[in-house]
């Protein structure tokens, strides 16, 4: 039996950090929606890459804090304007 993930009817993944839920839209790079083999190549530990305005971003399967206004975001770690 195919997985949500594989199935397409999940999006989203639920961390617990500190006692919190969160919930992130994991196929979203600065407001880009990756398609669903680009996510599962990160969740299997893969990069991967999207074109926007002409230039290249690479994601690497790798999460990243970025404090900003006093809350903490989490991230793919990224590459860009390669």
């Amino acid at each position: 039996m195919p997985s949500d993930f594989e199935s397409g009817t999940k999006k989203t993944i639920d961390i617990s950090i500190k006692a919190e839920k969160m919930t992130a839209d994991i196929a979203k790079v600065y407001g880009v929606t990756l398609n669903d083999a680009q996510v599962k190549g990160l969740l299997n530990g893969k990069s991967a890459f999207y074109t926007s305005n002409g230039k290249k971003t690479i994601v690497h399967p790798e999460i990243v804090e970025n404090p900003y206004n006093g809350k903490v975001y989490y991230q793919w770690k990224t590459e860009r304007g390669k």
